[in-house]
This record gives C-alpha cells, sequence and structure tokens, in this order.
C-alpha cells in the first residue's frame, strides 16, 4: 500500500510538472510573438529589445514554477533564437540558452537567499521584487553578451551599450509582466466573485 501511495504522489508530480512545463512553453510562446509584433516600435539593436516580455515570463516562471517552468521556458527560448542568432550552428543556440538557463535560476535562487525570500514567496515585498529583477536581468544581461562578444556575435555596438540595453529591456519586460500578470489575476478573482 505504501509503494501505491508513494507511486500517486510521483504521479502526482509528474503531471504537475509537466502541467507548469506547457504553461511555461505557452507563456513563453506568447510573450516572443507579442514582442516580435511590435518590435518595429522597441527595438534598440538586433536582438535587443526596450520592453522584452519573455524575460519577464522566463522570470514568473521560475520564480513560480521552478526547474520545470524554466525548461518550458528554455525551449522556447531555443527554437526561437534562431530567428535572431546570427549563426547556423544549432550547439550556439544550444549554448545561449544553457546560459541564459544556468544563469537564471542561480541569480534567482542565489538573490532569493540574499534578500531573504521565502520559496513560496509570501514574503516578498516590492522592494525585494524590484531588486530580484534587477539582479537576474543584470546577470543574465552581463552573461548572454559575453557570450555574443566571445563568438564574435552583434560586435557593431559597444559592449556596454549592448548590456544597458538588454538590462533595460529585460528589466522593462518583467515589470509589465507582471503588472500583466498581476491585473489578470484580479481580474479573474472579480469574474469569479460575480
Amino acid at each position: 500500500e505504501l509503494d501505491d501511495v508513494m507511486l500517486s504522489q510521483h504521479e502526482i508530480f509528474i503531471r504537475q510538472s509537466l502541467i507548469v512545463f506547457v504553461t511555461a512553453v505557452l507563456a513563453t510562446a506568447v510573450a516572443f510573438k507579442f514582442t516580435q509584433f511590435i518590435k518595429t516600435t522597441i527595438e534598440y539593436d538586433v536582438g535587443v529589445a526596450l520592453i522584452f516580455l519573455p524575460a519577464g515570463m522566463k522570470l514568473i516562471a521560475t520564480l513560480t514554477g521552478g526547474l520545470p517552468a524554466l525548461a518550458g521556458s528554455m525551449v522556447v527560448y531555443f527554437f526561437m533564437s534562431f530567428n535572431y542568432l546570427p549563426t547556423d550552428q544549432w550547439t550556439h543556440n544550444l549554448a545561449y540558452v544553457f546560459i541564459c538557463a544556468g544563469v537564471t535560476y542561480g541569480s534567482v535562487r542565489l538573490s532569493m537567499r540574499r534578500l531573504r525570500i521565502d520559496d513560496n514567496l509570501e514574503n516578498i515585498g516590492l522592494f525585494q521584487l524590484i531588486a530580484l529583477d534587477f539582479i537576474v536581468n543584470a546577470a543574465h544581461s552581463l552573461s548572454v553578451n559575453l557570450f555574443f562578444l566571445s563568438q564574435d556575435f552583434f560586435v557593431e555596438k559597444p559592449f556596454l551599450h549592448r548590456f544597458l540595453g538588454m538590462l533595460v529591456g529585460d528589466f522593462n519586460g518583467t515589470v509589465l509582466s507582471f503588472i500583466i500578470l498581476i491585473s489578470l489575476t484580479k481580474a479573474f478573482r472579480r469574474f469569479q466573485d460575480g
């Protein structure tokens, strides 16, 4: 009987992880498509938008769904990266995705520990959220732009300009993603309350 209970808990975990993964894939894909739709008005440089919603979806996914959600976001990042990375070698795209995922997950976990944010996010405040957003996006922008520099990608603009442009775009995209998420949550609650 104990094995049946354990198996059922394991099955529940697998199903929940799969749901979180698929939700992250869909949310990140929608964010990428929306960013592509409005990119002519917000594009700073090739591959750098001043409002980059996928960064917000990736951070929200990582905070709320952990590794399964981050993996879902990274699947979309991998396929979308073929649209903006100037390479025909899929290994570059894969390296880019692993850098994005590793830096995002590591900087989220480290920031949460340093900012004393509980894993369940119950004690997160506005200042902590803004600080976490900045830290994660700065680490991501730095690591990705160092990777780009090592591969001679996007060398038309100085490194500092690309780093700051990506940092601002990812930060703005994350803030906007949180605003959208909070607004949708409030609207859904009002709808449920009748």
